[in-house]
């Protein structure tokens, strides 16, 4: 997959059908938002970090097989 921008990492972190996650990490609490993303249809991974009211974008790339293994089981 390719063409992802961090840009249209909104369609994860605002989509309502999302699952959110605590993504260990040493220095700060991170997240990690799965969902489907309209333009791709594929599920997606946004991980990243509240600061304030802004949201600093980690990474956005597609599913990982595990990834997607944990999301189809809680919105089962």
């Amino acid at each position: 997959m390719h063409g992802l921008d961090f840009k249209d990492a909104h369609l994860v972190h605002e989509n309502p059908d999302k699952c959110t996650y605590e993504a260990s990490h040493k220095s700060e609490r991170r997240l990690m938002d799965l969902a489907t993303a309209v333009i791709h249809g594929r599920l997606l991974t946004l991980i990243y970090t509240e600061r304030g009211n802004d949201v600093r974008v980690i990474s956005f790339r597609a599913a990982s097989p595990e990834e997607r293994e944990q999301y189809e089981q809680d919105k089962i």
